[in-house]
């Protein structure tokens, strides 16, 4: 049962990707790959969408399972916002523009999708998923869960250790940014000043990983709480990048 649990887990996380990559990928008129890790699953979905199962999915009334599942879901969200900015010292996504927000974690829009969706899942999607979960084998669930958890792992590991190396390189070019304005203030015009800070940023530039620049392209809401404006010009030198190369 357990290996059926992680398989439906794993179903609603490339779900919720493709959800996610889809809304996100027509907003920016360009393919972005909505998702902390590097493969097509957002995990946050099917956790999300396990506890509205193992929750509520016995419920009958439909308005009782919206209202229920859209609490839960957003519990899930706010906690996950949190433990992450506490983690990478960041905030990943911001509601604090749209109306009716808690802290720019989650929102109201938020919690109506993630409610319609929990019924629909629930009520509609995953009897279909659990008959054919049903129809393989124990051996076979157990073998494929673990193939995909492992994977998981690594991607994960892979990951965090992107985001710490990026946090790495946004210290040490913030201190040698810092020293420089210090010079600069006192011994350079300002167009030497602003041309000499810019070397520092597209140095940088040329230092992001591909994986780096994917995950700042991904989240666009991504504010580091230590290098605010540092991570802020690094982004108008991407851009700047990105534009003369044409792509």
């Amino acid at each position: 049962m357990i290996a059926s649990y992680f398989l439906w887990f794993f179903l609603y996380s490339l779900l919720g990707w493709v959800y996610e990559t889809t809304l996100c990928s027509i907003s920016q008129r360009k393919f972005v790959n909505r998702g902390f890790l590097n493969g097509p699953y957002c995990p946050i979905y099917g956790a999300g969408a396990l506890l509205v199962i193992l929750l509520f999915g016995k419920m009958t009334n439909p308005f009782q399972l919206f209202l229920c599942s859209a609490v839960v879901t957003c519990a899930l969200e706010y906690l996950t916002s949190y433990c992450m900015e506490k983690l990478f010292h960041a905030k990943w996504w911001d509601y604090s523009s749209r109306r009716f927000n808690l802290h720019g974690r989650i929102c109201l829009e938020g919690a109506l999708i993630f409610g319609l969706l929990s019924v629909l899942i629930v009520r509609f999607l995953h009897p279909f998923v659990r008959e054919i979960t049903a129809l393989i084998s124990a051996p076979i669930q157990y073998g494929l869960a673990g193939t995909i958890a492992t994977a998981m792992l690594c991607d994960l590991w892979i990951t965090v250790r992107a985001i710490a190396d990026f946090q790495k390189k946004l210290d040490v070019a913030a201190q040698k940014i810092a020293e420089k304005k210090t010079i600069a203030l006192e011994k350079l015009q300002e167009s030497e000043r602003i041309q000499s800070l810019r070397t520092h940023y597209e140095d940088l530039a040329s230092k992001i990983s591909r994986q780096q620049h994917r995950i700042l392209l991904a989240f666009p809401k991504y504010r580091s709480h230590r290098h605010g404006e540092l991570l802020s010009e690094l982004r108008k030198t991407l851009n700047a990048k990105r534009k003369k190369g044409g792509g």
